[in-house]
């Protein structure tokens, strides 16, 4: 039996068992997570629309934490209403966007910690992967309706408007490398502390004032590894991967392939470009970087039977260590893993 090749019964009940374990596993957690104070407030100082909406905070999460407390003022089923939406939403854009929907589910379980804490902005993300599902059909009015719900999670998920027009376009091999020279020729040259706060006053004023206190904290607060090995290993990783798919392009006849790529691409762009400042800009790219969840299952299909074991072990090698760099900063708010059912639990914050 070939590798990777499964009964369709049997993808949809592994997606389903794996969709439903998720969701359990996030919505029973408690205290375990980055942000878990302020949206636990947030959820518990507000009791009606009136008030959440009198809070500085996008609007669709403010009327899903409203909705949720007009029915409950448990917390624990705000988490697992967010955890259904994320789950839902990007289950189903993976399953009709990937050539091997389990291994990109993997993988991203992987790449997001199992969507497991997910607040604001992995809501969004998951909406911006649905909309890639109208970007492939071609359906641009209702690109952009999920793209607002996306920015009505996190107002950042704007930079991903332009995608409807990126996934389209035709690059040759030699225009990609030059864009991403030239990103990185522009990263050098362009003051882009003093772009962003400028950029922050008019797309988003209300955040104007974070955005100038991150701009001059310390960029190695995230993180014990230092600065230049981080921007190393960064660079190396994702020079080595767009050459690897770029060289793979040549055989794959799949216009959705060239579309992620192209995709995937921009984040790669982003990084470079906002390597100087701190982590939290370069999330900024995330919208763009989950498209490398739809492109690693690619080098599978050019393999036949055994010959994809090898390819597997790679994936699999690199998705433990992607795992393993994802909670490395804020280690200690993720683990113990705490549940409802404890009796006692850690600090957050």
């Amino acid at each position: 039996m070939e590798i990777c090749k499964v009964s369709k019964n049997k993808k949809y009940l592994l997606t389903v068992v794996l969709a439903l374990l998720v969701i359990i596993i996030s919505g029973i957690r408690w205290k375990t997570g980055t942000d878990w104070n302020p949206y636990f407030n947030l959820f518990n100082n507000n009791q009606t629309f009136t008030d959440f909406f009198s809070v500085l905070y996008e609007p669709g999460f403010l009327l899903v934490n409203g909705i949720v407390k007009h029915l409950s003022s448990d917390y624990t089923l705000l988490l697992f209403t967010i955890a259904t939406i994320v789950i839902a939403v990007k289950y189903y854009a993976i399953s009709v966007l990937s050539p091997f929907p389990l291994v990109s589910i993997l993988i991203n379980i992987s790449f997001y910690a199992g969507d497991l804490f997910t607040v604001r902005q992995g809501i969004a993300i998951a909406f911006v992967a649905y909309s890639c599902v109208f970007i492939t059909r071609k359906q641009f009015v209702y690109f952009v309706f999920t793209s607002f719900i996306a920015m009505s999670f996190h107002v950042t998920a704007i930079v991903f408007l332009p995608a409807y027009y990126i996934f389209h376009l035709e690059f040759n091999n030699r225009k990609i490398i030059m864009w991403l020279i030239l990103s990185f020729i522009f990263s050098l040259v362009i003051n882009v502390g003093e772009l962003f706060i400028y950029l922050s006053t008019v797309i988003f004023p209300f955040a104007g004032d974070k955005i100038a206190r991150l701009m001059v904290m310390d960029i190695n607060v995230a993180s014990d590894i230092p600065l230049w090995l981080r921007q190393t290993l960064g660079f190396s990783k994702r020079m080595f991967i767009v050459s690897a798919l770029l060289l793979l392009s040549k055989k794959i006849r799949d216009n959705n392939f060239k579309g992620f790529l192209n995709l995937f691409v921009v984040s790669v762009f982003l990084y470079i470009f906002l390597n100087d400042l701190h982590p939290t800009f370069k999330r900024l790219g995330m919208y763009y970087s989950f498209f490398e969840v739809l492109l690693l299952p690619y080098f599978i299909v050019i393999f036949k039977g055994n010959s994809k074991i090898p390819i597997l072990l790679l994936l699999i090698l690199y998705c433990y260590a992607k795992y393993i760099y994802g909670f490395e900063s804020n280690w200690d708010l993720f683990f113990p893993y705490e549940h409802i059912f404890d009796d006692s639990y850690k600090f957050v914050y």
